[in-house]
């Protein structure tokens, strides 16, 4: 038999998408392998040339760890790929026969981060890289198998193939159907198990499981079916005390980084983990003996060096600054709540920031080694107003106070200055007031230096004894200069940021330093579109800060103080801001910022009042969430598998399940008071509609061809749903038959929005513009035949803008409503609504600038509320040098 100008020797092996052969190149007179894929592929020519297209794209890797493709070739009209044949046993057979060496392991561990390397650099992702993919050859070299082909061959099938993400599109000799799913599933990342996108990542987690696996004899993540496997992927962390006692610790630490569930937290680049595995040089330590000899060579080579320079003879070359290398990023903070401005002490063993988790600001601590958060503001006695803030952190160069900028609630003051002891609270007493912003101590902690603030006439800086005694200006106001962030530097310096224009205009702004002393301030980072948060390394070179220039995402930089060009610290995905760092200088803390759509709950127990919990970790784009009425699982709008479509969940976020599926937009989703049928709002057949799908899936039914402007609500008797329609057509709030499609007018005004129909009686709930002026809106409430009930709330006393972008839902007892307000300057509020009662308001937490609330639905037990939350978050992270 030939294929080509290939004659075939035996068949190797079989599975769903084809089968590979032993054939023999009769030109060229060398053994090749051919995988001759499915003819279902095959029946698309356009499937087989995005096949050949992806293809010929993967036979550029050139690489002696990758196994070659060397053509692309025709078999009766079937596509096929003429491979380097690879002799030798996979390392799934290498495993089975028994154990590897802790070195044998790490050689093989460092040949497949070689081609995993090479390929990425050519933006080629294996997708499918297991051990059974990996062949070791009789003189121990390591080839890595079908790099890309998940890809080649996903691109060939398109639609005409359905493969579910559990299966492998490559083909493992020795396995059954089932056997191939399961191979495959054991070392899929989440993302890819959810069916999200994937990157270079996806690789990185499955060298964590190869690694893993090479040392231990056993799957990283294990079940008895594709679905239980997936589902450790997903819930479980792999089990590292059975790893062998002698696996080094920095191999440990390669393998947790690789199997960060969260692919923003994981390893960048797998070029760190070959660095890593092959060189632990944060635990590199030497003999007496080697290190004394190491500084007798050290110093003859400078007393040598110095006698040829005193002769003249050579020119010293110029001294070059290497940037800090902080190569490992620890996340303090993961909830829901905005976490930012964040100060950590001076011996690195704790973190000072500032959080909303229980509504308003407060400063809270936590230490590094463990152990629950604690709210220093309030066991403090500081009681900060919930709309204007805290900012300000730092600690003092003992770790023995924190200096924080606060207002307290019914002040009539500007900002004042409070120093609280730490990290245990004990009695605060204010140090500085009349607006004196930004306070921070020297080194040696015997002065601070603080800004007064100036408005349009420009900012001073100030320095002062510690106690706040003996102030003196040493750069007063100047025809509105703006001046932020001061920092102390080691030798006296303070270290700023100022606007390069004036006060209207933030944007421009660069780092200057000042002797303490006073004198002229001298630039430092120039030219940058937006430079702030100055740092000043307490040991080594330079400074660190964060900026965003021109087309540069938000992000930390370094500048040698010998001068020289800023160099970019990456840290991966995300903004980065508000550096600080540790007292000997390798331990560094930040806020990121990143995009999350999440699902949180807001917890109304008078023990945990206004409490926010994840439910879902925020990177699947989760809105939009409706509790069933058994209270057991959650439907919500998510974008985790690309279109907005429907998924469900068990209450705790777990057991996650597509509900929809398809080329549509699906969101708005509500259950019915049976918990049988799910009412949502979708695009699907080209016309935006009011849909019905079972609660346990099927096909989807369409209500009605109308174009709702926000949420559905069900009628208590589930004959109904009511819906809003925005100015053009036909405006108004209205309600449809679930049966026939008949659509009934409720309310005439145009610019109504977000109704929720009472679950236990005719009473809708519904945003209405307000009397007080066009952007403000009120709560108000009607019958299904249109007639008011209750008189309409206005805006909460303490809310400028009302229920601006507001919504509202029933409690289950159909008592209490929960509402979300959102004021002028974008600052959400969550509320507990009683209209029957003289002050129906009651606030539930307050939400920084910038979330936007879409969906709320309460727990059966009312003791809590879920929202759907669009909001750029702020967490703390830790990074450090190596440690």
């Amino acid at each position: 038999m030939r294929i080509g100008g290939y004659e075939i020797v035996s068949l190797l092996g079989a599975g769903g998408m084809g089968e590979v052969y032993r054939a023999r190149d009769t030109r060229l007179g060398r053994d090749v392998a051919i995988k001759v894929l499915s003819p279902r592929i095959a029946a698309d020519r356009d499937a087989v040339l995005r096949f050949e297209r992806e293809a010929r794209a993967l036979a550029t890797l050139n690489h002696p760890n990758i196994a070659a493709i060397y053509d692309v070739i025709e078999s009766s009209g079937q596509p096929a790929l003429v491979l380097e044949l690879v002799d030798g046993q996979t390392l799934a057979d290498r495993i089975a026969v028994g154990s590897l060496s802790i070195d044998e392991a790490i050689g093989y561990a460092k040949q497949i981060a070689d081609a995993l390397d090479a390929a990425h650099e050519a933006g080629i992702v294996h997708r499918d890289l297991k051990p059974g993919n990996i062949r070791v050859t009789e003189d121990g070299r390591i080839k890595v198998l079908d790099f890309g082909l998940a890809k080649a061959i996903a691109a060939a099938a398109g639609d005409a193939l359905d493969v579910e993400v559990a299966n492998s599109p490559t083909i493992t000799v020795h396995g059954t159907g089932q056997g191939v799913i399961l191979g495959t599933a054991a070392y899929m990342s989440p993302e890819q198990a959810r069916g999200k996108r994937i990157d270079k990542r996806t690789d990185i987690w499955a060298f964590g499981c190869v690694l893993y696996e090479m040392l231990t004899r056993r799957p990283a993540f294990a079940g008895e079916t594709t679905s239980d496997v997936i589902a450790a992927i997903i819930e479980r962390a792999p089990d590292l005390s059975l790893l062998p006692p002698a696996t080094p610790a920095h191999v440990r630490r390669v393998i947790g980084r690789c199997l960060e569930k969260d692919p923003k937290r994981r390893l960048r680049d797998i070029a760190d983990a070959r660095e890593e595995v092959d060189a632990p040089t944060a635990e590199a330590t030497s003999s007496p003996t080697s290190a004394r000899l190491a500084w007798l060579v050290a110093a003859a080579s400078i007393v040598a060096l110095l006698s040829v320079v005193s002769a003249g003879l050579v020119r010293p070359a110029p001294v070059e600054s290497s940037s800090p290398r902080f190569s490992r990023i620890v996340p303090v903070t993961t909830g829901p709540a905005r976490e930012l401005g964040p100060a950590i002490s001076p011996d690195g063993k704790w973190v000072a920031y500032i959080s909303n988790l229980r509504g308003q600001p407060d400063v809270w601590v936590k230490f590094l080694a463990g152990g629950e958060a604690a709210n220093l503001t309030a066991a403090a006695g500081i009681d900060v107003t919930a709309t204007t803030g805290i900012s300000g952190l730092d600690i003092s160069p003992d770790g023995t106070r924190i200096a924080v900028m606060a207002k307290t609630r019914g002040s009539a003051e500007a900002f004042s200055t409070w120093e609280i002891p730490a990290p245990l609270p004990g009695v605060p007493r204010k140090l500085l007031d009349e607006s004196f912003l930004g306070m921070r101590w020297a080194s040696d902690g015997r002065q601070i230096t603080f800004i007064r603030a100036g408005g349009a006439g420009g900012d001073a800086l100030w320095v002062a004894e510690a106690d706040g005694t003996k102030r003196r200006e040493i750069i007063p106001a100047n025809n509105g200069i703006h001046i932020h962030w001061p920092t102390w530097s080691r030798d006296g310096f303070i270290y700023f940021m100022r606007t390069i224009t004036t006060f209207s205009n933030l944007d421009q702004s660069e780092i200057y330093r000042i002797d303490s002393r006073g004198g002229e301030p001298s630039p430092v980072v120039t030219t940058l579109r937006r430079a702030m948060y100055p740092v000043a390394m307490p040991v080594g070179d330079g400074l660190i800060y964060a900026a965003n220039p021109v087309g540069v995402e938000l992000g930390l930089w370094w500048r040698p103080s010998r001068g020289g060009d800023p160099q970019r610290l990456s840290f991966g995905t995300g903004d980065y801001t508000e550096p600080r760092i540790s007292a000997d200088g390798r331990t560094l803390v930040a806020t990121r910022f990143e995009l999350r759509q999440s699902l949180t709950r807001v917890a109304l127990t008078p023990a945990d009042f206004g409490l926010m919990t994840p439910v879902t970790d925020g990177y699947g784009g989760d809105l939009d969430p409706s509790i069933s009425p058994s209270g057991d699982r959650v439907v919500f709008s998510s974008s985790r598998a690309g279109d907005r479509h429907l998924w469900t969940a068990r209450i705790d976020g777990a057991d996650l399940r597509p509900l929809t599926s398809g080329n549509a937009q699906d969101d708005r989703p509500v259950f019915s008071p049976d918990g049988k049928q799910i009412a949502f709002t979708s695009d699907r057949g080209g016309r935006r509609g009011i849909w019905l799908i079972g609660s346990d899936g099927g096909t989807p039914r369409k209500v009605a061809d109308v174009s709702p402007t926000g949420g559905l609500s069900w009628s208590p008797d589930g004959t109904r749903v009511v819906y809003a329609a925005g100015d053009g057509g036909w405006p108004g709030l209205w309600s449809v038959s679930v049966e026939n499609g008949q659509v009934q007018r409720i309310v005439t005004t145009g610019a109504v929005s977000e109704p929720a129909w009472n679950p236990v009686r005719d009473l809708i709930a519904y945003m209405e513009p307000a009397t007080s002026g066009p952007s403000h809106t009120r709560l108000s409430f009607v019958d299904s035949a249109g007639q008011r009930q209750y008189q309409a709330l206005p805006p909460a006393p303490a809310i400028s803008g009302g229920f601006s972008n507001g919504m509202a839902a029933w409690s289950p007892d159909g008592r209490r409503l929960v509402a979300v307000s959102q004021n002028s300057n974008a600052a959400a509020s969550i509320w507990i609504v009683d209209p029957d009662s003289a002050t129906p308001f009651r606030k539930l937490a307050q939400l920084p600038v910038g979330p936007r609330i879409r969906g709320l639905s309460w727990t059966r037990d009312g003791a809590a509320v879920i929202i759907g939350q669009h909001d750029t978050t702020s967490d703390i992270v830790l990074l450090d040098q190596g440690r």
